[in-house]
């Protein structure tokens, strides 16, 4: 009986040191305790920062309203400066950017209240167009239409809409 063949070792090169788990986190310089997300720096943006930069209500009429805490902008290390001009009163700015972004971070906890509530108006809403419930939101204007397919003989030609819920109220 022949010896069985085994597959040769998958040992890396001498001198590469190979490590299992990424150091993604720590080579970037994030905390694994925070989340991070990029906001725009731009006013008219539905991103804004300073819009995250305090204490925020989000939520729906269905789905309740929760406070989150404020997100903190990520700044790079210190910067080392040397003498400084006369008329340098500006200093420098360490925020981390890209492009017209900035980035920001809060604890995880704040964030996933933040995800929980996203789901929970989600489910909920759907849920309430899903049963054809009136007065979900108010100002909305709601519609049930019925189609019939046939020709003008079989009578089975018109198309009736209905129109409920025009004020938008319950």
């Amino acid at each position: 009986m022949a010896a069985p063949i085994v597959a040769e070792r998958n040992d890396s090169p001498e001198g590469l040191n190979v490590y299992a788990k990424s150091k993604a986190h720590e080579l970037s310089e994030q905390d694994p305790n925070f989340s991070y997300q990029y906001v725009s720096l731009r006013e008219d943006h539905p991103q804004f920062v300073e819009r995250y930069l305090k204490p925020r209500e989000i939520g729906n009429p269905v789905a309740g309203f929760i406070t989150l805490d404020p997100w903190e902008i990520v700044r790079k290390g210190e910067v080392v400066q040397g003498q400084k001009r006369q008329d340098d009163t500006k200093g420098i700015d360490t925020k981390v950017t890209h492009g017209s972004l900035t980035l920001i971070r809060t604890p995880k906890a704040n964030a996933n209240r933040a995800r929980l509530m996203d789901e929970r108006m989600t489910e909920m809403t759907s849920k309430a167009l899903s049963t054809n419930e009136r007065g979900i939101a108010p100002g909305n204007i709601r519609y049930g239409v019925q189609v019939y397919h046939g020709n003008g003989e079989s009578g089975a030609g018109d198309a009736t809409i209905n129109s409920a819920n025009l004020t938008g109220g319950k």
